[in-house]
Formats: C-alpha cells, sequence, structure tokens
C-alpha cells in the first residue's frame, strides 16, 4: 500500500509537500503593462507566461509577470 502524507493526506509520491516542490507565486492584480506575444519566463522570479497573459517592463531588458509585479519596480 502506498503511504499517505500527513499533511495533504495524498499519496506522498504525488504530493509536492513530500517531494519538496515550492507553491507556486501568489499571483496580484497586475499594473498596467502590455500583452505578451510569447511565453516567457518572469525576470523576478523566474516563473513561466504564457502569451496572452499581462507582464510590464523591469526596466533592466527583462519582463514581470503577474507573480511580481511591483516587487522590481
Amino acid at each position: 500500500m502506498d503511504e499517505i502524507c500527513e499533511v495533504t493526506e495524498l499519496i506522498k509520491g504525488q504530493c509536492a509537500h513530500c517531494m519538496n516542490i515550492p507553491e507556486p507565486p501568489k499571483r496580484r492584480p497586475m499594473t498596467p503593462g502590455l500583452t505578451a506575444r510569447f511565453p516567457g519566463h518572469c525576470a523576478g522570479c523566474g516563473w513561466e507566461f504564457d502569451a496572452g497573459e499581462q507582464i510590464r517592463s523591469d526596466g533592466a531588458g527583462g519582463w514581470l509577470a503577474e507573480c511580481c509585479d511591483g516587487d522590481n519596480a
């Protein structure tokens, strides 16, 4: 029988908690920016964003997604 995580009550092999997978960053409302034409990575935290999501310049040649809006401004 598979072991069960005491925290999430999921099978340990399918549990992000047991596999030490970090939670995605919290999303916050985005300040006015641009709509991404291509997928990419947030310059603030590295999280992936998809084409069609709102992004804005980080001021250093990268793009911030909703996850880091305002953190590196």
